[in-house]
């Protein structure tokens, strides 16, 4: 039942947004959005730090998010380009994961996208916005949309929240450029993916898999060298939407993982939780921790529980993209195109 109450919610407010009731608001640079059809574990944010990569060669980029689960409220600069100015509490955990990883890249949240671009735009003079988990946020007009669709979960439609994971029906694709499958690296080829969205979509499809880049020291992202950690027996902890893949990408990359311990997506850690994973260490005789990026960012927020953890360490993982990269780019530059003056 809420979940059907819900899906009218949706229809009504798109169609809404078709008509012209509510309205979008354009801004005089390009806007690209990433985003998804269901709630968490879709991998969204490597794909922006892709595109943020890319096209930071060639723009200045700023990365619009909603800043997730933060702790202040209204439109607020992570990182002007030039330094971070906020930790997770205050920016949100994957923003000022990007801010780190980008130092170049202006990164703004706001729980309204058009104020966040405005400042963006008219204080951080920002020539490209990227937008952050963007799909459903209409208020802002885009020029690229962008949906990523998990190769593990998202195979077949789904109930639609609560009840579900679906944030909107599988029509919404009709909305999109391009669809991303992520999370190729475990499957064939032969999945029949197109016909599977034949119904709502016929664009441009990519499809991408996850490497692990290099592993990092949690306490400063310094870069370690993996080899003499392997052969240790590991514990791995996380709060992200995709549990199971994080541990499985550790075992890929030929971690032995002797004990896992999992929480809510964007947990905020206490010290009761630091006292849970030092008794998962002393229960298995693992010598290492293993955590996300993104969960790292947290707790580095609170430097106390951080230094707590004894060799704590996380894999960076970059998407790869194995079909449609020369597509794709060609319509981000497209995009880009539109912003010369």
């Amino acid at each position: 039942m809420l979940s059907w109450l819900y899906s009218l919610v949706v229809a009504g407010r798109n169609k809404a947004f078709d008509l012209g009731v509510l309205r979008t608001t354009r801004v005089a640079v390009p806007v690209i959005a990433v985003g998804n059809l269901t709630v968490g574990g879709t991998r969204k944010t490597p794909l922006v730090e892709y595109l943020a990569d890319y096209c930071l060669k060639k723009r200045r980029v700023a990365i619009i998010s909603r800043g997730y689960k933060r702790r202040s409220k209204g439109v607020v600069v992570v990182s002007d380009g030039k330094s971070v100015k906020v930790d997770a509490m205050q920016g949100g955990d994957e923003p000022v994961q990007m801010a780190r990883k980008f130092p170049a890249a202006c990164v703004v949240v706001g729980e309204s996208r058009v104020e966040a671009a405005a400042v963006a735009i008219q204080d951080l003079d920002a020539e490209l916005l990227l937008l952050d988990d963007g799909f459903q946020h209409r208020y802002l007009a885009r020029d690229l949309d962008i949906v990523v669709l998990d190769v593990e979960r998202d195979i077949l439609p789904g109930l639609l929240l609560p009840a579900g994971r679906m944030r909107e029906p599988w029509s919404a694709l009709r909305r999109a450029n391009v669809v991303v499958w992520s999370k190729m690296e475990t499957h064939d080829e032969a999945l029949g993916l197109e016909e599977r969205l034949s119904s709502w979509y016929s664009g441009p499809i990519v499809k991408t898999r996850y490497a692990v880049r290099s592993l990092r020291r949690a306490i400063d992202s310094m870069p370690v060298e993996a080899d003499r950690l392997k052969d240790k027996k590991a514990i791995a902890f996380s709060g992200v939407g995709d549990h199971d893949g994080f541990v499985r990408t550790l075992k890929t990359y030929g971690f032995r993982i002797a004990g896992e311990m999992r929480f809510r997506d964007h947990h905020t850690y206490d010290s009761h939780d630091v006292e849970s994973v030092a008794a998962l260490l002393h229960r298995t005789g693992a010598e290492i921790c293993l955590t996300t990026e993104k969960d790292a960012v947290r707790l580095a927020a609170s430097p106390s529980i951080m230094n707590a953890i004894e060799e704590l360490y996380f894999p960076q993982i970059v998407v790869e993209i194995i079909a449609g990269e020369e597509q794709l780019l060609a319509m981000v530059d497209a995009c880009l195109e539109k912003g010369v003056n």
